[in-house]
């Protein structure tokens, strides 16, 4: 596999429409520690902008990393023609990784067309973090595609304080990779805030918000396949809900 392209203007593509947003949002982040398990209701859908519901989108898999690094599998338990809905179920203390995948598959010129785009292998990944009382340390990270880890405890990232995030593609580092934080709420004239920074070369990120809020995290890589018998590229998308806290 060849490197050829690293940017974030290839982040998070659908496979019907390059210039929408495939995105998901849990109902929350941070929860007190009680004795019974926690839920949280997650969001999925496709927008033009992150967070704007435009139709639905139903994952191929959805997987809950718990605080004890066991990996539960989850199922979508609500699906409408604007969004679909996961339940979350936090059973321990301790800080989860929730995860949603669509892909890999190949997007070929439709048969009598005279596209010139060459197949190309997708895969998307949405990531977010979410914390029952007492937070702990980041997992690991996904051996293929793009991942993330949070180097700051998610739930102790604050406005106006830095904290740092740390990326990977293919279970490496991914160094001088674009990221874009895009603001929840925050548009003018029709168009979100944001803000775009580049990882080190241990793919890792320092960033200072001002303004508490949500924000949506996202990058993208594509790299030329060798020796792959139905696909040239692989694009490679990965997104991120992030809560920054109140200072």
């Amino acid at each position: 596999m060849k490197k050829s392209i690293l940017v974030a203007a290839l982040a998070l593509m659908s496979t019907t429409a390059a210039a929408h947003t495939m995105w998901f949002k849990p109902s929350v982040f941070n929860l007190p520690k009680e004795e019974r398990a926690q839920f949280v209701d997650v969001d999925i859908a496709l927008g033009e902008h992150p967070f704007e519901i435009e139709r639905a989108l139903k994952p191929d898999a959805v997987k809950l990393i718990d605080a004890k690094n066991t990996v539960h599998t989850l199922e979508v338990t609500e699906l409408n023609s604007l969004k679909s809905n996961v339940l979350v179920e936090l059973q321990h203390e301790g800080t989860h990784k929730l995860v949603a995948e669509f892909g890999p598959t190949v997007r070929k010129p439709k048969p009598g067309t005279k596209s010139k785009r060459p197949p190309t292998r997708t895969f998307t990944r949405l990531v977010s973090f979410l914390t029952v009382g007492a937070p702990t340390a980041s997992m690991d990270v996904a051996a293929n595609y793009l991942d993330v880890k949070a180097l700051t405890l998610p739930a102790d990232i604050v406005a106006e304080e830095a904290f740092e995030l740390q990326f990977f593609n293919q279970g490496k580092a991914a160094s001088q990779l674009e990221v874009t934080f895009v603001k929840e709420g925050g548009a003018y004239l029709d168009q979100p805030q944001s803000w775009t920074f580049t990882t080190d070369e241990a793919g890792k990120l320092s960033v200072t918000l001002d303004d508490a809020g949500r924000y949506w995290v996202k990058a993208g890589v594509s790299e030329e396949l060798e020796n792959d018998a139905e696909a040239k590229f692989l694009r490679s998308s990965l997104g991120l809900a992030l809560e920054v806290q109140v200072n």
